[in-house]
């Protein structure tokens, strides 16, 4: 599918995650990935998500927000269904 990981983009793009014992959240990585992500993005989860989740509080809106973004698509990790979460 010619897609990267959240650790292979990282490195691609040149992006030097803070070591964890810096303090800083973990969740910033979520963040620096979305914010780094372009074209059609696959993403591995449930159809059922909490809504406090890091997916939904963090990672999907700063996909959203992301002009570089074309589409979110989810896959099912256990079906492989799929779903359009968002185009543009």
């Amino acid at each position: 599918m010619g897609g990267n990981t959240l650790e292979g983009l990282l490195h691609v793009r040149g992006i030097n995650m803070p070591p964890r014992a810096s303090g800083v959240d973990p969740n910033v990585a979520e963040a620096w990935y979305a914010a780094a992500a372009s074209g059609e993005v696959h993403v591995i989860a449930p159809a059922s998500i909490r809504f406090d989740s890091v997916w939904n509080l963090l990672e999907k809106p700063t996909l959203i927000n992301n002009s570089a973004v074309t589409g979110i698509t989810r896959i099912d990790p256990v079906t492989g269904d799929t779903e359009t979460l968002f185009t543009r």
